[in-house]
């Protein structure tokens, strides 16, 4: 099985898996530690987002942020709209499927934070 099959298929059960293994708690506390203020400006960007944790916990706890995320799976980047949606923060994100390895289609500086 190569890896992009075995992502395609682990997106379905990904998120539960962040949930058992308390990966998304300590991906809120991570944000929660982050130097910026609730109420500041933000661009993010997630590269390699999976099925959205990091968007998520950024968009919860940063009203007034932007993310541009991207991960290489499609099925990855499908969840990650998903979850997304759920909570109403579309129009605050975009998600796009994209190889890091390749050209971004982002200017030089244009974030406030980069994820990895």
């Amino acid at each position: 099985m190569n890896q992009q099959h075995f992502y395609s298929q682990a997106a379905r059960w990904y998120d539960l898996n962040l949930d058992l293994n308390g990966y998304r708690r300590a991906a809120r506390y991570i944000v929660r530690q982050l130097p910026f203020m609730d109420s500041d400006v933000l661009k993010v960007l997630d590269a390699g987002c999976g099925t959205g944790l990091y968007t998520l916990a950024i968009l919860e706890r940063f009203p007034n942020a932007c993310v541009d995320a991207f991960d290489l799976n499609p099925d990855m980047v499908e969840q990650a709209r998903k979850q997304i949606a759920k909570t109403g923060n579309l129009d605050r994100a975009s998600v796009i499927v994209k190889d890091i390895t390749s050209d971004l289609p982002y200017s030089p500086r244009s974030f406030d934070l980069v994820i990895t």
